[in-house]
């Protein structure tokens, strides 16, 4: 091997298709081989020069710089504006401790001179790795700067002498940071649509405006209307990422030629992840400047509830969800549906470290008694989100839909406030009950179910029996769900034709009977007027009656037939117990039933003559007229 060979084996090492900007991923070339030859590799000291290549190829290829210089950049401007102790931050009131306009006009240069570096690179160098590092950079600087105008904000001497001076600066922020942004994507000479950057644009604009809303000289809220406007921000910005379902249903191919040289996901969601951590720290300062200075208390003493954070998370689940069905990933769509009741935790406000401090029990309080618990609210936005699921066709929605909804039968609306609070509702709720039976009644009507109509049925006899409420010292609200439950038996066992309809009709009978003799039963136990419980025997018997002549089926008939036979013995047996109650004469009784004896033996030895064969001759005889007529007619 020469000497020349030697001396450029190194070059080539560390040569590599990143350094040239004609790969976006960074990493050695899998496929180059040192000139060196094995031999040189061997007499290489693995334990010092390979250690020392790899951190130093790391570096070049990732370039943290950039990283390190915004980090201290922010921290060396901070101290350099500080106007006090920093021990200040733990002070009641003490917000206002760093003076802001220099800090805010030093944050916005440094942000400019990021952007500016980040297209020069992409123009000159076409060094794409490190762009995309300086923009995720630049997200976090506008940050920085929404929070320092919150310093400015709550500055109280400037916010009482001209209000509506911070509110400008606000403005002017927002218009910064868009700017800022569009300068990026036009300058770095990116293809990206609205519905991309429209979202990104609202959630900068919102973390610059928003404390607007929260200014005591402009607004005039008190505290407990601050604290609720605070717990508003994540709810709005989830509502601003939901813009971001328009441009995933476009679909990855959309983005294929964006000018840059990545592809679906990295371009164009790289931004987004940093948003998303951006506005949850957003919505913990917003309390930081905005609650706690003004009360004079604990500095931490808040009212902020990871509970807040729900709606937003909320919204990114829908999105994981439309990117499954958009890319069509059943994985993702089965773990975003599985990963959804998991809020109802992080809903739950005894995992925050500070629950016990007043300021946050007091906003709990807050809002259980005006619009319900954190979890209660929670139930039902997951319900919303199982909803969209369902219209979006998703396996299984359906089903997660009316789960979710039977969980709110016993789930206390104002449960889960404090450990003292009742979790579970004393008596069941029945309005869920009834969504479920409508639910069950359309889709069964839809795919011919036999078996979801009964499930309807079921589902609402719940709902009869709480329409009935009032009489339910008669016994009548269970006779009522039962019922509606026969009565929906009957229907699917008539109206579909598959196997388990074919049972319904074979037992719908049978269960008319037993739930006539046990309502009466019920009846008799509640001390009903015995001419109710007669009519309602006689009211089920008709009934019987009719279906069997409607539905041309002789089990009916048999079961009128049954209850006209009882009611006969019962009939009979209660005119005897009257007729031996009754008070007449003596010797009276005897010649009755005397006399009832006789007619009876009459009556059995009329049929033995033949009166049974002759009543059947002649109406067999009635009915050959009737049909001759009939056909002469026609």
């Amino acid at each position: 091997m020469s000497q020349s060979d030697q001396h450029e084996s190194p070059q080539n090492e560390l040569s590599t298709p990143e350094s040239t900007g004609g790969s976006p991923e960074p990493g050695p070339n899998p496929t180059s081989v040192s000139p060196a030859g094995p031999t040189a590799a061997s007499n290489a000291d693995p334990g010092c020069c390979q250690p020392v290549t790899g951190v130093f190829r790391f570096l070049y290829n990732h370039n943290p710089f950039y990283v390190i210089s915004a980090a201290l950049f922010v921290y060396g401007l901070k101290r350099l504006f500080r106007s006090g102790d920093a021990r200040i931050l733990f002070e009641p009131g003490g917000v206002d401790y760093i003076e802001p306009w220099g800090l805010l006009l030093s944050l916005a240069g440094v942000t400019l001179l990021m952007a500016m570096t980040a297209i020069l690179i992409v123009r000159i160098g076409k060094v794409w790795e490190d762009a995309r590092s300086i923009v995720l950079i630049v997200m976090l600087m506008l940050l920085a700067i929404s929070v320092s105008v919150d310093e400015l904000a709550t500055n109280r001497e400037a916010s009482d002498k001209n209000p509506w001076q911070a509110v400008l600066f606000m403005l002017g922020g927002a218009t910064f940071a868009v700017a800022l942004c569009e300068l990026l994507v036009r300058g770095m000479l990116v293809r990206l649509s609205l519905w991309w950057r429209l979202p990104l644009y609202l959630l900068l604009i919102q973390f610059f405006v928003y404390p607007a809303f929260l200014l005591p000289g402009i607004t005039n809220l008190r505290i407990e209307q601050v604290r609720c406007v605070t717990a508003a921000y994540p709810l709005i910005a989830g509502l601003i990422s939901l813009i971001l379902v328009r441009a995933i249903r476009m679909g990855s191919q959309s983005v294929r030629d964006n000018g840059t040289p990545w592809s679906w996901p990295w371009f164009p969601w790289s931004p987004f992840p940093i948003m998303g951590l951006a506005v949850l720290f957003r919505s913990w300062s917003l309390t930081i400047s905005f609650d706690a200075p003004y009360l004079g208390k604990f500095f931490w003493d808040t009212a902020f509830g990871v509970y807040f954070l729900v709606p937003f998370v909320l919204s990114i689940l829908v999105l994981f969800l439309e990117i499954g069905i958009a890319e069509k990933k059943r994985r993702l769509v089965t773990t975003t549906m599985w990963l959804t009741p998991l809020l109802l935790v992080l809903a739950h406000p005894g995992i925050a470290p500070w629950g016990k401090l007043p300021a946050y029990s007091d906003m709990v309080q807050l809002v259980s008694a005006s619009a319900g618990s954190p979890v209660y609210l929670t139930q039902l936005g997951i319900i919303a989100f199982y909803l969209w699921a369902w219209l979006r066709r998703v396996r299984f929605a359906e089903t997660a839909v009316c789960a979710t909804l039977l969980g709110l039968t016993i789930l206390n609306p104002q449960g889960f406030t404090d450990s003292h609070s009742q979790l579970f509702a004393s008596t069941i709720n029945k309005w869920p009950i009834a969504i479920v039976a409508a639910i069950q009644l359309v889709r069964g009507m839809q795919l011919k179910s036999s078996f979801r109509i009964v499930g309807t049925a079921i589902a609402a006899s719940f709902a009869a029996s709480e329409l009935t409420n009032n009489w339910a010292s008669s016994g009548f609200s269970p006779i009522a769900a039962w019922h509606v439950t026969l009565i929906g038996i009957i229907v699917a066992g008539q109206i579909f034709k598959d196997t388990f309809a074919q049972f319904l009709r074979w037992i719908a009978p049978g269960l008319l009977s037993i739930l006539t003799f046990v309502s009466i039963a019920v009846l008799a136990a509640s001390h009903m007027a015995g001419w109710r419980t007669g009519s309602y025997m006689i009211v089920m018997t008709i009934l019987a009656a009719v279906l069997g002549r409607i539905l041309s089926n002789r089990s009916w008939y048999r079961i009128a037939i049954l209850h006209c036979s009882l009611m006969l013995i019962a009939g009979t047996g209660w005119s005897i117990m009257q007729f031996f109650e009754m008070r007449l004469p003596d010797g009276t009784k005897p010649v009755i039933m005397a006399g009832l004896c006789f007619l009876t033996g009459v009556l059995i030895s009329s049929f033995k003559s033949g009166l049974g064969n002759w009543l059947r001759r002649y109406s067999l005889t009635n009915r050959t007229i009737v049909s001759d007529s009939v056909s002469d007619v026609h």
